[in-house]
This record gives C-alpha cells, structure tokens and sequence, in this order.
C-alpha cells in the first residue's frame, strides 16, 4: 500500500484534569509546554520563570502509545539534569500554573506522542513532493513548499503512483530539449498520471535529476549531453529527537559506508561528542556553549575556538555561522575566511536558515568544491531564505542571480 501524506506529530500530556499540548524535545517557545528526554542531552534548557515536574521512569518515546511515569520531582528553574530511562516537562507563561496544580510530586502523568498518518506498518518511506493524485484526482496545488518557478516550469519531471488495484506506477516525462520534448509542469504530470489510473501520486524529481532507468539501462533521454553527474554525501542534522545519534554514525563508519564520502554535521547540544566527521556548520551561541567560552566580537577568540573545535573533533573544515556578521570558514588548506552577510540584515525570518546553510553547504563539498567556495555558495542561500516568510526554499535560479548581482566577498583581518 502506498500512502502519500506529510508526516504530522501531535503531542499531549495529562496529569490530574484535562489533556494539554506539548513540544518534544524542542527549544523554548513561550507559552508551550515541552517534554524533554534523553535523547534532548543531559539537562533542559536554562531559563528562568519556568515550572519543570520530573518524571524519574518513562518508558522509550515511542509514537502513538500512552506512556506513564510518576513525577519525582518539582522545580522552578530550567538547566535541570533529565534523569536516565526518564524525562522533564517544562510549561512557560500561561501553562506553567497548570503543571504546578496538575502534576505535583506523587502524580502519574500520561503522555501521548501521535504521528499521522500511523506509520506502525510502515516497511520503508521516501522524501518528494508534491502531491499530484488525491483520490484519484489531480492536485493543481498541495500548498507544500515548493514555488512557482519548481512547479510551473515544463522540465523533465519523475513521480511515483498507486493504481486502484495496488500495482505500482513509476513514470518520467523527458524534457529540456526542444526539439525532442519539452517537459510538463508539475500540473500536467498531474493530470497524465490520473488518465493513467493513478489514485495516489507524489512528485520524486524535477529538472536534469529527473530519469528513468531498468536492470542498469537508461530508459529515458537525458537532456544535455548525458547523465546529470552525482555526487554523495551524509548530512547529520541532530536536533536533540534521537533520530541522529553518534552510535548510528559510528555503526554505518564500522559497516564501511562512508569510504570517500564527505560527512557534514549541524548538531544543537552535542557535537563534541562526534568525532571524525568532515565538517561541522554550528552557530556562534553553539560555539560559546560546547567549549564553555565567549567570543562576541573578538575575531581572534573566534578563530581560537574554531581551533579548538577542528582539534578535538578532526575537523577537514568547520564553518561557523555568525547571524547578522555572515560566518567564517576554517581549514588547513587556507587562512580563516570572514564572510559578510549576503542581502539585508533586516530578515523576514529565519526558519530553517541553518537548514539551509548545511545543506548547500554540503551539496557543495560533495561536487568537488573547496571549504570557502562551499562557504561562500551557503552563504547566499542562507541569505536569500532569510529574506522569505516560513519554511522556504532557495531554487538554482536564484543562486545564480545572486552570484552574478553580488560577487563573492570577504572581510579581511
């Protein structure tokens, strides 16, 4: 069976009243309330005029289950330890009296973690987007973020399908030669899959990417002079969740799967605990925080972290990002790289930046291009999503324009 569907989480806890919402394992949002586990780091966030119950036993967070465990302990301060095998919750503003008065010492508390659709049957999943076929019908918009220069351009185009009798449907329509065929919007591969007898589809790829192959055979006609080249790499993006950990890392690096292929890590709470890997994009705050320093303004106590860094993680390269002052790259292959902001300080928002930075980042390593040119290509990126509202995307396109309206830039020291 193949479901098509974005992956939603929902979370609840329930002490002595009602059931109430709550974060896992996030950041601090005022007014919310969190829970936070092991796989968060050793303690909670620091934060004052906060309420925490600990719960001392919680069993494995595991997602639509009730889990049960008995609060311990109550506190009025954040940076508390997060016992092992249990968890912390911490409410802010207007929740904070609701965990006082529902959840003191003695209390079983219940926690419900949902993620929808169920993935209880799930044998495997793959990242795309968007939706073409609901129900059988096409989709014009999944109101997913993906622009219009990715949805309206006719290019090559792949998606994957389910017929109403459960066979799969893989389909690629060739594009970007004009005289062979131009392509589709993502609309009209909509369309030619539903008059295929799709009842479900979702977009795979878009653009030079977009091929077909069989029992090592090329299908489809590339555009261009050949196949798109492609490269490899391991992005580690470990938010604190437990679905990245240093002993995942280690058990692909012992099974061999890593020989030759860069390795970039954006770990919030605990990257010196990875050891080894490629590179490393943390921000100054995360900086500060694992080395127990502060740099401020200071560029020479910038670069001496960064040393320190590269030392006790074997960094090749680490790029440090600096909010409004850019960031900076360090490797053996040259000097320390300061590199202003691109665009405007003044931001619209700053969802998923750092998302962006690694990733570009880490593309750009994986196609052969040095510490600073990959720097320096993630800095427009990050440059360019910051000046988007919630969580966007930057498109080929406007890299481009980008590097040819603003050449690349450095501050020298």
């Amino acid at each position: 069976m193949l479901t098509v569907a974005r992956l939603g989480f929902d979370g609840t806890w329930r002490g002595t009243d009602q059931r109430r919402q709550l974060d896992l394992n996030k950041p601090p949002i005022a007014g919310h309330t969190t829970l936070y586990t092991p796989a968060w780091g050793p303690s909670t966030p620091p934060e004052s005029g906060i309420v925490a119950a600990v719960i001392g036993t919680l069993p494995a967070t595991t997602p639509n289950n009730v889990l049960t465990g008995v609060v311990t302990q109550s506190a009025g301060g954040g940076g508390i330890a997060i016992p092992p095998g249990g968890a912390v919750l911490v409410a802010r503003g207007n929740q904070a009296p609701h965990l006082s008065a529902e959840a003191p010492v003695g209390t079983t508390v219940a926690i419900r973690l949902t993620l929808t659709p169920g993935w209880g049957s799930m044998a495997g999943a793959i990242g795309g987007g968007p939706v073409l076929v609901a129900d059988g019908t096409p989709v014009f918009r999944a109101n997913e973020s993906f622009g219009d220069p990715v949805l309206n351009a006719r290019t090559a185009r792949s998606a994957v399908g389910q017929l109403a009798d459960g066979r799969i449907l893989l389909v690629t329509a060739e594009g970007g030669s004009l005289g062979y065929s131009a392509g589709m919007t993502n609309y009209e591969l909509a369309v030619a899959l539903a008059r295929l007898g799709a009842v479900t589809a979702m977009s795979l790829g878009t653009g030079p990417s977009a091929a077909m192959a069989f029992d090592g055979s090329l299908l489809t006609r590339p555009p261009g002079t050949g196949e798109q080249a492609l490269s490899d790499a391991l992005l580690i993006s470990d938010y604190g969740y437990g679905a990245a950990t240093p002993a995942i890392l280690s058990s692909i690096r012992a099974k061999g799967g890593l020989r030759g292929i860069p390795v970039t890590l954006d770990s919030r709470f605990r990257m010196l605990e990875y050891s080894g890997v490629t590179a490393a994009t943390p921000n100054e705050p995360e900086v500060e925080a694992a080395l127990g320093v502060r740099v401020g303004q200071d560029w020479e106590k910038l670069v001496s972290a960064a040393e320190q860094l590269r030392a006790r993680m074997k960094l090749e390269s680490l790029v440090i990002t600096r909010g409004r002052d850019g960031m900076a790259a360090f490797t053996d292959r040259h000097k320390p790289v300061d590199i202003p902001i691109f665009g405007s300080d003044e931001v619209a928002d700053v969802t998923g930046a750092g998302d962006t930075v690694i990733a570009t980042f880490t593309a750009a390593l994986a196609a052969g291009a040095t510490t600073e040119e990959a720097a320096q290509l993630a800095n427009y990126a990050g440059g360019i999503v910051v000046m988007k509202r919630g969580t966007a995307t930057v498109t080929r396109q406007e890299l481009l324009h980008a590097i040819d309206s603003a050449p690349p830039t450095t501050r020298p020291h």
